[in-house]
């Protein structure tokens, strides 16, 4: 259950890597091989700072989907998280009290603080991830 939201797992996390190297120019690649630069260089100076907004995007929904998916873990857990609801995630904690408990209201409120939360990293993920130009 570690790796189940890795990024490099997710095909969609794929893709969008995939989309950010796309749009680098192959005359990057051409300078940077007439300056020297090797291929760790070429990751560490080139493809990772021209991709840092595809990093802010995968990281913003790697947050919500860590936070709020309670599928998987309800699959295999069940609705308790498992044996001394050592799987307890917000995400099924919400599912278990609306569904389970029958407490629609502390859910939602559940929903709402676990929604701010989320508002709360993506603009702090908006504000330090930036692309250097």
């Amino acid at each position: 259950m570690l790796f189940w939201g890795f990024p490099w797992v997710g095909t969609i996390g794929v893709l969008i890597y995939l989309s950010g190297l796309q749009q680098i120019s192959q005359d990057v690649y051409e300078a940077a091989e007439l300056d020297g630069v090797g291929p760790i260089g070429m990751l560490f100076r080139i493809e990772l700072p021209l991709m840092m907004t595809q990093v802010r995007i995968n990281l913003i929904f790697m947050t919500i989907g860590t936070l709020t998916t309670y599928e998987f873990f309800l699959l295999l857990l069940g609705p308790d998280g498992g044996p001394g609801s050592r799987g307890m995630v917000p995400g099924l904690y919400m599912y278990k009290r609306a569904f389970e408990d029958g407490h629609f209201g502390y859910a939602c409120a559940l929903g709402m603080i676990l929604f701010f939360i989320v508002l709360g990293l993506t603009i702090i993920y908006n504000k330090y991830v930036k692309v250097e130009k």
